[in-house]
């Protein structure tokens, strides 16, 4: 699988214009199209609640005693390890990969949750669960709502440079690209928002 590069994304969208419609990203405008990236990257994150590309996380849980437990980095990629209570148990690494007979805790991708499988409950308790997991989107779980928002940023960037604009900043003008994320573009965003939220 491969990781998402908002910014090659948004880069991409742009040299598909044609060359009149000034369809590249000047060099002198390098650092605005970055700004204008991570800015709009951001917002979606936010209002998704997943995050971009690949990273690793090591998270403290409380024990909820179900046998469902709601990671708060989704979607799940590679599961590493999973403690209780200083007990480390045995885990299903990738979603896409199952085992058989399946480990005491595999990732429920359809639940975005970890799921035990023995009859055990992940045990009340403060802080007691510690999970190691790598998540965020990637090319093959990129929801087409993001291409919305990749276009909306090139067509962006595309007004701006007509303008001669070149830095986020302009005098004592902040430009703040993710609050102009359209209302239409945020509310097809909000269908990839993360569905559950860990206890």
């Amino acid at each position: 699988m491969a990781s998402v590069d908002f910014l090659a994304a948004v880069t991409k969208r742009l040299q598909a214009f044609p060359a009149r419609d000034g369809g590249s990203v000047d060099p002198d405008r390098s650092d605005l199209a970055a700004s204008l990236a991570a800015a709009v990257q951001g917002a979606v994150e936010r209002i998704v609640g997943r995050p971009f590309g690949r990273q690793t996380f090591t998270e403290r849980y409380n024990g909820n005693g179900r046998p469902l437990l709601w990671l708060r980095q989704t979607p799940v990629i590679l599961l590493s390890s999973v403690s209780i209570d200083g007990a480390t148990l045995t885990v299903e690494a990738e979603p896409s990969s199952p085992v058989f007979p399946a480990p005491p805790i595999v990732i429920d991708s359809s639940l975005e949750a970890l799921a035990r499988t023995d009859g055990g409950t992940f045990t009340c308790g403060r802080a007691n669960i510690i999970v190691t997991y790598d998540a965020g989107m990637e090319l093959d779980t990129y929801p087409a709502a993001f291409e919305a928002a990749e276009q909306w940023a090139a067509h962006s960037f595309l007004q701006l440079q007509r303008r001669g604009v070149t830095h986020r900043t302009i005098g004592e003008i902040t430009y703040d690209f993710s609050a102009a994320i359209p209302d239409d573009i945020k509310a097809l965003l909000a269908t990839a928002k993360k569905r559950f939220l860990p206890c």
